[in-house]
């Protein structure tokens, strides 16, 4: 999450201007919940 928000930060975004996000996904239960975790974490995420 802190790296995530840290990119969006120095392109000078919010996390709401992000329209899609193609995830790593690598089909594990505990990798795919680590990283939906991850990005939830995110202040101002909208799931659509």
């Amino acid at each position: 999450t802190r790296a995530m928000l840290s990119a969006l930060e120095q392109a000078g975004l919010a996390p709401s201007d992000i329209d899609y996000l193609d995830c790593h996904a690598t089909g594990t239960p505990l990798g795919d919940a680590t990283e939906l975790q991850s990005v939830l974490a995110a202040p101002d995420t909208v799931m659509v």
